[in-house]
């Protein structure tokens, strides 16, 4: 509502512009504000406009800014071997360089993501029980694979189901990252 009725007055005073039908399409982009920690783009509306629909723990990211520190976080990134490419982005680049005080993606993660990321690079890893991962990943195929429940047969309330399965599909690589590790079956 409060998009709507901004957009309406920013229209009658003269604040945005009739003669660009996408200002419509892009204020409507506004509506997604509460959703999100950070909004990121680079339309100019967005960039006027959007500061005033975020509550104080949200942020607002210029599109070229991000854009420029992805940049230095690839050129940080491009120099593990071959080898180490093949591993995985989470194997070698999990976490941006905690160091970098510059980094708009540092200063993102230290706002909207788990205060100890910082700490957490530091715990030592405990190694993985081979055999427990075998246990889970065929436990995840049985679900993925089973039939949905239709819903007039639900019968327990969802809010309280013990898990739930989202899937999405991405590729292994991309560009020329590997998102996953190359020599990984799936």
């Amino acid at each position: 509502m409060a998009v709507e009725l901004f957009f309406q007055i920013a229209l009658a005073a003269n604040l945005i512009g009739t003669m660009n039908p996408a200002n419509r399409t892009d204020t409507a982009y506004l509506f997604y504000a509460p959703f999100c920690h950070v909004f990121v783009s680079s339309d100019n509306l967005h960039r006027r406009c959007a500061p005033h629909f975020l509550r104080a723990d949200q942020s607002f990211v210029w599109g070229y800014d991000l854009k420029a520190d992805l940049r230095r976080l690839i050129e940080h990134y491009k120099d593990p071997s071959e080898e180490e490419k093949e591993k995985g982005l989470s194997h070698f680049a999990r976490t941006p360089p905690p160091d970098d005080k510059e980094s708009l993606v540092v200063r993102l993660w230290d706002r909207h993501l788990v205060p100890t990321w910082r700490e957490l690079l530091s715990s030592p890893q405990e190694p993985r029980d081979a055999e427990e991962d075998k246990k889970l990943v065929e436990h995840i195929n049985k679900v993925s694979t089973a039939e949905p429940i239709p819903a007039n047969e639900v019968d327990f309330a969802v809010d309280d189901a013990e898990f739930v399965q989202i899937t999405r599909r991405i590729s292994k690589r991309k560009g020329s990252w590997w998102q996953l590790p190359k020599n990984l079956e799936g």
